[in-house]
């Protein structure tokens, strides 16, 4: 197996600018205003968001109840997905982003007690299917750990801005497929990773909330980038997703400094 191309076009350039622009505007905020007192909300909507596009049916109160420690009726596994994704996640500051180590000790924390081979690339072939319509095939067994090495290497040597590596490796990661299960989880969670090793914000943004709610357009990305091989349509999505997001983030800000200033009239 081949990894595709990244071929950067002027839309992905003209979103990178934007987006740079967006979190300095979030920077000139002083630090305690705005959306970021929603840190701990707003993580437990990544998780739910995150699992959901894996079909965990728990509800956004039921994973915040699963979180805060209270017992709920609910399928074991799924109450599981849910504790170790908060493990993940929680540990994201710790993660180094181009660490191999680092990306299976949060293999192993997300999928605790879940799958056979946890914190380690899969031994066994892995397909994504539709129905019974085999929609993409991972790459063999035996080329995992030297793709994954490969990705890794890019992402430290590359001069690409970290925004669009953070979205290219997400993309390998669902390309490879280097995990027994929970590979979809893993690609959003690392991409949050290499984000937040460039910005902090990034750490508490619920990008995966808009990717939940654009499931089909997601899954979407994914195909059209393998068919053309080339990574920039996934790429050019999640800039989309991160723009839409941070936008979000702005206005909540702006409405929570309102009132503010009316106060001090």
């Amino acid at each position: 197996m081949k990894l595709p191309d990244l071929n950067l076009t002027p839309d992905i350039e003209r979103c990178t600018r934007r987006i740079v622009k967006i979190v300095k505007s979030l920077e000139d905020r002083p630090p305690d205003e705005g959306a970021f007192h929603l840190r701990k909300a707003n993580r437990i909507r990544s998780i739910h968001s995150s699992v959901a596009i894996e079909a965990n049916t728990l509800s956004l109160e039921e994973v915040a109840d699963v979180i805060n420690g209270k017992q709920i009726k609910g399928n074991p596994r799924e109450i599981l997905e849910v504790k170790n994704a908060w493990n993940a996640y929680e540990r994201i500051g710790e993660y180094r982003p181009y660490s191999i180590d680092d990306f299976l000790l949060a293999h192993s924390r997300m999928s605790d007690g879940l799958v056979s081979e946890t914190g380690r690339f899969r031994s066994v072939r892995v397909g994504v299917y539709k129905g019974f319509e085999l929609i993409h095939e991972g790459a063999k067994p035996e080329e995992v750990e030297d793709l994954m090495e490969k990705v890794f290497e890019w992402g430290r040597m590359s001069n690409m801005h970290p925004l669009v590596k953070s979205c290219a490796i997400h993309f390998y990661i669902e390309n490879v497929h280097p995990f027994e299960d929970g590979n979809g989880r893993m690609g959003r969670l690392w991409q949050t990773v290499v984000l937040s090793d460039w910005h902090p914000l990034f750490g508490w943004l619920p990008v995966e909330a808009l990717v939940y709610r654009n499931q089909q357009a997601y899954y979407n990305a994914i195909r059209a980038s393998e068919e053309k091989n080339d990574a920039a349509v996934f790429v050019k999505f999640m800039m989309d997703v991160i723009e839409f997001s941070l936008n979000a983030l702005t206005d909540v800000a702006s409405a929570v400094d309102e009132p503010a200033k009316h106060d001090a009239r």
